[in-house]
């Protein structure tokens, strides 16, 4: 854990960041790293490859959710759901950066009436070491998987989809910092 003091309209306030050692129980929860969390038990990124990395992506809405993409060495990717913490050594960060109309449309689901428009997103993905939060990439890639999602909740219908990154745009963002 860190402590520092800012000052808030001239009140002296204390900061307690990150999140000190302890990793969380779940690989989704390391989202947080993204915000600039550290976790002092996490693995150091060093040492003989593979380095395994946690990804993690903006929603339609924003909201950041864990990817497993397909890298050439299997072993470096964690899936966002049921990998360890314990052994992830970097996170891979994404904000969406731009959208452009694609030429797209999704539909056929179930009760929904509507297409829903597919956009060209462009993300920035940096690349953090978990331990330090210490960035060792930061790239802007425009997503060129358009694939339609074969379904949707029926709680929330998205205004758009976003189009993603494909795995071998992961594998050039990722390969060499992971093997």
């Amino acid at each position: 854990m860190r402590l520092g003091f800012v000052s808030v309209l001239s009140i002296p306030v204390l900061l307690i960041t990150a999140c000190g050692g302890g990793l969380p129980d779940n690989v989704y929860e390391l989202d947080k790293a993204c915000g600039g969390a550290t976790y002092d038990g996490a693995t150091p990124y060093a040492g003989p490859p593979p380095h395994r990395v946690a990804v993690f992506m903006p929603s339609e809405v924003g909201q950041l959710l864990p990817e497993a993409p397909d890298l050439s060495d299997r072993s470096a990717a964690v899936d966002g759901y049921l990998g360890e913490p314990t052994a992830v050594q970097l996170v891979a960060c994404g904000t969406l950066e731009g959208a452009e109309q694609g030429s797209s449309d999704c539909g056929g689901y179930v009760g929904l009436a509507r297409s829903i428009p597919m956009v060209r997103a462009t993300y920035r993905i940096r690349v953090h070491e978990l331990r330090t939060h210490r960035e060792v990439r930061s790239v802007v890639v425009k997503g060129a998987d358009t694939a339609c999602p074969s379904y949707i909740s029926a709680n929330y219908t998205p205004k758009r989809f976003l189009s993603g990154l494909t795995d071998a745009q992961w594998q050039s963002v990722l390969d060499d910092l992971v093997e």
